[in-house]
């Protein structure tokens, strides 16, 4: 295996690589198993990425699925597949298709969409001030303690539950602990 530098314009190839820095713009056309992938450029991801830390503070799109270990997005990034991580910190702006699936979450972004979201802890803060084009948007989130602010969902179930300011949520479950901030909109809890 080897390392992949793209600093302008490039292909990756390969399937397996060390290290993946790209301050350019690359294409990466076959499934690649990489251990850190930088991403300070622009990145197209053709197929799956398996790695074991994946750091954006540029652009990337992703057309199938990411594994990895620790995903850093303080860029931007749509991903038309599965994210699963052990922890995931969110930043900037990300779009997923698929499910977010990760052990620790934290998400400080004013504008992002997600499917489904599961895992054990999932928090959020509050990026400024509160407007109603400004929310992060999810069909479903499945955690087991969960403290979100700014986010608009159809269902978020979890043990213990606080839902934070400014969120806008269809349905509530939850198994131990409920807090609701004063401008929190639900239509329906039910404690299950």
């Amino acid at each position: 295996m080897g390392r992949e530098y793209i600093y302008g314009f490039g292909t990756i190839k390969d399937s397996k690589v060390d290290d993946v820095v790209i301050n350019g713009t690359a294409v990466i056309e076959s499934d690649l198993e990489a251990g850190d992938v930088k991403v300070s450029g622009h990145a197209h991801f053709l197929n799956n990425l398996k790695a074991d830390e994946v750091r954006i503070s540029g652009s990337c799109n992703f057309d199938k699925n990411v594994k990895c270990d620790e995903f850093v997005l303080e860029g931007a990034a749509s991903i038309s597949g599965d994210l699963e991580a052990d922890t995931c910190n969110i930043s900037g702006k990300i779009t997923i298709s698929g499910d977010l699936n990760a052990e620790e979450m934290k998400i400080a972004s004013k504008v992002s969409n997600f499917n489904n979201i599961y895992g054990n802890y999932l928090t959020t803060e509050n990026t400024g001030e509160y407007n109603s084009k400004y929310h992060c948007l999810a069909n479903e989130i499945e955690v087991t303690v969960i403290h979100i602010e700014n986010f608009e969902a159809k269902k978020v179930a979890g043990a213990n539950v606080t839902i934070g300011a400014n969120c806008i949520i269809e349905l509530v479950e939850f198994s131990e602990s409920l807090e609701v901030h004063k401008t929190a909109q639900i239509k329906k809890i039910v404690k299950i």
